[in-house]
């Protein structure tokens, strides 16, 4: 689905205050607050059936975790149980338990416990700074300690550690390092739950191996980490649901970010699992030695545990999350390229059917007529391949004279090989042209720090806009689910480049999502009359009825998509997509 936009959201700004007319001693800011946007509410019902088996009397124990008010962004509005249990315990996880005992269960007989519970989910986004980034104070120390299930303290944990972190200093940088390192592991749903040690040998996870290795490997760096447990609901498909666990991190100053590196092994979900949670997540208990449900005592017992939901109420976001871009720059390019012959050599080594030798010769021979060319600068560092090749041009920039250029080249090979520290720094000291915002906007995306790469496309957008800076923007704001934003930066990014759909896409995908369906669907319309043969927007408006609840509405857009024309990888997405909507009871074969 190469031309289908992602989605998600996120920002917060911060405040410092004063207090105390006499001292007038200024108190420490308060931690930068995730954002909070869309809104669903859950009724959701646990029962746990417990059947003798056996032939003679038993005794049962359950316990039930009972959900958790956690941050903001998920509020339990009620909770009954039934029957009234014996008592209430907290585990040495924190996680507060409704404890039932029943002394003697007769051969053949049954017993049940349910908790019942309306859950508010809202998505939460948080809106890291790198650069404010400091080390973990006091509070959060328990949480860097090996305990069970967690290795922290383990030797090869240890070393995988450090391998992985390698010279990065900067605590959200080396949680980004762990997070890619956990998240590229091979991933196995039916795979049965391993130790870390497994996990690491095999190099094939599940989630709750993929939770609990990026917890170890975090506290092992030095980051306070925690392993969470829950259930994933869909609010599009309210009868979907598995049980899910991931990981949440202390970073200074924000707290406890939420990290999930199950999802996150998508390509479009990469930055979108990291500091944010989608309504989806909802968390039941945490620590990875807690038992959660547990049933102790009933060894010639039946055991089962259900799960009903309801989905009670979903609410879109009303406002933006992110300062959106203005994209209605000057763009105009030409003061930033350069001239005659080192022009011509820089088109040269764009040609995308050149060589790499060829084009690496190229943009050397065009630095020789024009040094401070940026534009020449990133033409070589992205001709140059991972290797000897990359690593003797860094060595070469290293022993030049200092200069603008020269740290922008030395910032973008930064960049490329994940030295997230030093390639913000060297690109900050580059200066505070287009190419500069263009590549620290770049670097902020792929370490999840949406806040502040908005802030460089705005910066990058009022100097020139190009094609690709356009489409950064508009893939920001549907990571982050941020409707209203790139609702307002799609339909400035149609205006700039009217050929290309796939902004007009984002702008109807926007509209709906913020619950506009008639202007969505009038904006369809015209993309279709625009375009007879591009059966995209009708596929597209189709899958996005079907997560409103409208499988009738959305097959009839499927199948008009797939009759008017969709390229390979979008026609067997759709097509898919098509067969399952047709398979659900209801439906006109």
């Amino acid at each position: 689905m190469s031309r289908v936009l992602p989605l998600f959201l996120l920002l917060v700004t911060l405040a410092a205050c004063t207090s105390g007319r006499v001292s007038e001693v200024p108190t420490p800011p308060a931690p930068p607050a995730p954002l909070l946007l869309e809104e669903v509410t859950w009724k959701l019902c646990w029962q746990i059936t417990c059947r003798n088996s056996g032939s003679k009397p038993t005794s049962i124990r359950v316990e039930m975790p009972l959900p958790q008010d956690r941050g903001g962004w998920q509020t339990v509005r009620q909770t009954s149980l039934q029957p009234a249990p014996d008592r209430r315990e907290t585990d040495p996880f924190g996680n507060r338990l409704a404890v039932y005992e029943w002394a003697e269960v007769p051969a053949g007989s049954s017993v049940q416990a349910q908790v019942e519970a309306v859950i508010q989910r809202r998505g939460a986004a948080f809106c890291p700074d790198a650069s404010r980034v400091r080390s973990p104070g006091s509070e959060p120390s328990r949480f860097l300690v090996a305990e069970p299930g967690i290795l922290a303290d383990d030797p090869v944990i240890l070393r995988t550690a450090a391998a992985v972190v390698g010279d990065e200093h900067n605590p959200y940088y080396r949680l980004v390092r762990l997070y890619d390192f956990v998240r590229g592991l091979d991933y196995q749903l039916t795979r049965p739950a391993q130790d870390d040690h497994e996990s690491l040998a095999s190099r094939v996870v599940q989630c709750s191996d993929a939770a609990g290795l990026l917890v170890s490997l975090s506290r092992a760096a030095g980051i306070p980490a925690r392993y969470v447990a829950g259930v994933f609901l869909r609010p599009e498909t309210p009868r979907l649901r598995f049980a899910h666990a991931w990981a949440e991190a202390w970073i200074e100053p924000h707290g406890w970010l939420p990290v999930d590196p199950t999802m996150g092994r998508f390509a479009d979900t990469r930055t979108t699992r990291l500091g944010q949670l989608d309504p989806a997540y909802v968390v039941t208990w945490e620590g990875r030695g807690s038992r959660g449900f547990a049933v102790q005592g009933a060894r010639d017992s039946e055991v089962s545990l259900v799960l009903h939901q309801e989905l009670v109420s979903r609410r879109a976001p009303s406002s933006p999350s992110l300062r959106v871009p203005s994209l209605m720059g000057s763009r105009d390019l030409t003061p930033m390229l350069p001239t005659g012959r080192a022009l011509e050599l820089l088109q040269k080594a764009m040609d995308p059917g050149l060589d790499a030798p060829s084009r690496i010769r190229a943009c050397r021979e065009g630095l020789k007529l024009a040094p401070d060319s940026k534009a020449l600068m990133r033409a070589l560092v992205f001709a140059s391949p991972a290797g000897p090749a990359r690593q003797a041009l860094e060595e070469e920039l290293v022993k030049a004279p200092s200069s603008p250029n020269v740290l922008f080249g030395r910032g973008l090979l930064a960049l490329e090989e994940e030295r997230w520290t030093q390639a913000e720094d060297l690109l900050k000291a580059a200066g505070e042209d287009f190419p500069v915002q263009h590549a620290l906007a770049d670097l902020f995306i792929r370490t999840c720090q949406p806040g502040r790469a908005s802030e460089a496309l705005a910066q990058a957008t009022r100097q020139a806009v190009t094609f690709r800076l356009a489409q950064s923007a508009t893939h920001l704001f549907a990571d982050l689910g941020d409707w209203a934003g790139l609702a307002r930066v799609a339909e400035e990014a149609t205006r700039i480049y009217p050929a290309s759909p796939e902004f007009e896409l984002a702008r109807a995908q926007a509209l709906f999502r913020m619950g506009d369906q008639e202007a969505s669907e009038a904006l369809v319309a015209q993309m279709r009359i625009a375009r007879p043969g591009d059966g995209l927007p009708d596929a597209m408006l189709g899958l996005l009825h079907l997560e409103n609840g409208r499988p009738d509405r959305a097959l009839q857009l499927l199948r008009r998509g797939l009759r008017t024309g969709l390229d390979p990888a979008e026609r067997d997405f759709f097509a898919d997509l098509a067969r399952q909507v047709q398979e659900m009871p209801d439906q006109e074969p």
